[in-house]
């Protein structure tokens, strides 16, 4: 997560939509924003629903954790959603449809 975060960052630096003290802020943060989970323990199932859903590695961790732990994956990655929303239903949820 702390890469994604960080690369996301970047992505919007290059994009002119931050500047660089926004980056800097934004790495300093991560540390504290995050519990880090390994992913190691993951990587079976996860590599598994990969293969079987044609999703990169990422996704297929991301999902995994929700499903170990029994909680909801909250994303905006519309693809992302279309694609493993009809397998994990108890599991995806689309941003916009988080309760209020």
């Amino acid at each position: 997560m702390p890469t994604e975060v960080l690369n996301c960052m970047l992505r919007k630096f290059r994009k002119g939509e931050v500047d660089e003290p926004d980056v800097l802020r934004a790495r300093a943060g991560i540390r504290d924003a995050f519990e880090l989970i390994d992913s190691e323990p993951l990587l079976d199932r996860a590599m598994r629903l990969s293969l079987d859903r044609q999703r990169d590695a990422f996704d297929g961790v991301y999902v995994s954790l929700a499903l170990d732990w029994d909680c909801r994956f909250v994303t905006a990655d519309r693809p992302l959603y279309r694609a493993l929303a009809p397998f994990y239903p108890e599991t995806m949820l689309w941003v916009e449809d988080i309760p209020q």
